[in-house]
């Protein structure tokens, strides 16, 4: 017959003992989900980025979420299978600590809570052009600046972007193949050490400085239709009254996801029931936007759930994905992550704290 008030003064025992000598012993006890949380908070920002891409291909309403809290209850109980006495289960836990393993009972209860982002604060953050400051901070942090001015600048000078990718649909087809060529020489012309890329303060503005190791090379003088080779140019935002500082307009980020959602393959089936407006030539030519977003981003569709996924999210009966193979995309997403955050961080919410537990 089990003495339950034998049984009550061993655990007692045996937990003053844990609480008192074994200090280190409750993080081998309690499961490691600092790391489990982790992930699945950067899994939930990143498919909820791809989501809104997809929804914006779609002229759907994008949404947002913010992560405001993690917290996790813990409950420990005796176990029904007491035992009297022990068997030490690992050489690495103490005999006290393999009873307490073996006959404490431990429960979780996790939940996460989700602010939504809206009002006017994130609205207004939402549509504002990104600044000079912040293409540089992500320059100067190691993003390769073709990638971010390809991302985040619409034009530059006289070189456009894809100007019409900050909307939704237009039929007008973009130029963009000389801005890309600027894009990808200047990153090369960075990685032979030929220039280099800083920042300036001219008249309480910020602007990003190039400073070539001779003069700027032919192809950027033909490019920007420079009137002569020049030493340092100055990419600036606004108007200036110098011969050395070139205009560069860019995007917000919503204009940014609204650029990226370009890169979304769309089903026949949705074409043919006009769910997507299409950009033609002309001449009645379809306009291939993948020529604008390769090498930043492409989403691919399936109507099973793809198994080389990084990414993917189901939506409008279909699942789309970011294949685990394609670093550029993931390099993208990742950019895109750290520009969602500049957004989010200073942004306060109207909206109710939706409370979820796991």
């Amino acid at each position: 017959m089990v003495n339950y008030k034998v049984m009550r003064y061993c655990l007692v025992f045996f937990l003053s003992a844990l609480l008192l000598g074994c200090g280190t012993f409750g993080s081998r006890l309690l499961p490691k989900n600092h790391q489990a949380f982790n992930i699945a908070a950067s899994q939930s920002y990143d498919e909820q980025l791809l989501l809104n891409i997809v929804r914006l291909h779609y002229v759907d309403r994008p949404f947002f979420l913010k992560i405001s809290s993690i917290n996790s209850q813990f409950s420990i109980s005796p176990s029904l299978n007491m035992q009297a006495g022990f068997k030490e289960e690992s050489a690495n836990l103490s005999p006290i600590e393999a009873f307490v393993r073996k006959n404490i009972r431990y429960a979780e209860t996790p939940t996460i809570s989700y602010t939504p982002l809206q009002g006017s604060a994130f609205t207004l953050q939402v549509l504002e052009p990104m600044s000079v400051s912040q293409i540089y901070t992500l320059i100067r942090s190691g993003w390769s600046i073709a990638r971010v001015l390809r991302v985040c600048a619409q034009q530059i000078e006289h070189l456009e972007n894809a100007l019409n990718a900050n909307r939704p649909f237009s039929k007008h087809v973009p130029q963009y193949q000389d801005f890309i060529d600027f894009a990808h020489y200047l990153r090369y012309l960075e990685r032979n050490r030929l220039v280099s890329i800083s920042a300036r303060r001219v008249k309480k503005k910020l602007l990003l400085e190039l400073s070539f190791k001779h003069y700027t090379p032919p192809k950027i003088v033909k490019l920007l239709h420079l009137k002569q080779p020049q030493k340092v140019i100055l990419l600036g935002q606004g108007h200036f009254d110098r011969d050395d500082v070139i205009s560069i307009r860019l995007r917000s980020f919503i204009g940014i996801l609204y650029y990226l959602s370009k890169s979304v393959a769309t089903p026949p089936d949705d074409i043919k029931k006009r769910r997507i407006q299409l950009t033609r030539y002309q001449n009645g030519k379809l306009f291939d936007w993948d020529n604008v977003t390769k090498g930043m981003l492409k989403v691919f569709y399936s109507q099973k759930e793809p198994q080389n996924a990084n990414i993917k999210v189901y939506y409008r009966n279909r699942w789309f994905y970011i294949s685990d193979s394609d670093q550029s995309s993931k390099q993208t997403m990742s950019l895109l992550n750290q520009l969602f955050a500049l957004q989010a961080d200073d942004s306060s919410s109207t909206g109710p704290v939706l409370t979820l537990p796991l």
